[in-house]
């Protein structure tokens, strides 16, 4: 509540206050309200403002996130019929030796199907095929070694 906001109040349910006074003499604890009441207001107003350009970040920042993520939907999509169309076998594992994928020339490589092995474990499932579980292993290796 502003000063001028206050001195209305005061006109309306205390007039004798205001009497013969261009300007009321408020009590110092009023005056040390209003002043902290608008301090308060104006850093209100200031976070506010701040909150809302904070919104408008987020909201393009999600908007680009979006686009990203809708592009890389389409790439992936490319690249699943790619990996899908190649006569030759393509299996993807990570750092513990775990499937990511499973083309269907590896299926027919190996008899195996990717839906089968897919998030397991490499060794587990490929033991009856050691040169080929070897080779997943050296490859690992050597990407370590690059990485460092």
């Amino acid at each position: 509540m502003t000063t001028t906001e206050v001195t209305a109040v005061i006109a309306t349910h205390a007039p004798g206050m205001l009497a013969g006074s261009a300007a009321p003499a408020l009590p110092a604890s009023v005056e040390h309200f209003l002043r902290s009441t608008d301090q308060a207001e104006r850093a209100f107003n200031a976070l506010s403002r701040r909150v809302e350009e904070l919104k408008v970040a987020l909201d393009e920042t999600n908007r680009k996130l979006r686009d990203k993520v809708s592009e890389l939907d389409h790439l992936s999509g490319h690249l699943m019929c790619l990996l899908e169309s190649l006569t030759d076998g393509v299996i993807a594992v990570d750092g513990r030796e775990v499937i990511r994928l499973f083309n269907p020339a590896a299926e027919r490589l190996t008899g195996h199907s990717a839906s089968a092995l897919v998030g397991q474990s490499a060794a587990r499932w490929l033991h009856d095929h050691p040169r080929l579980l070897k080779s997943i292993r050296e490859a690992l290796v050597n990407r370590d070694l690059q990485s460092r």
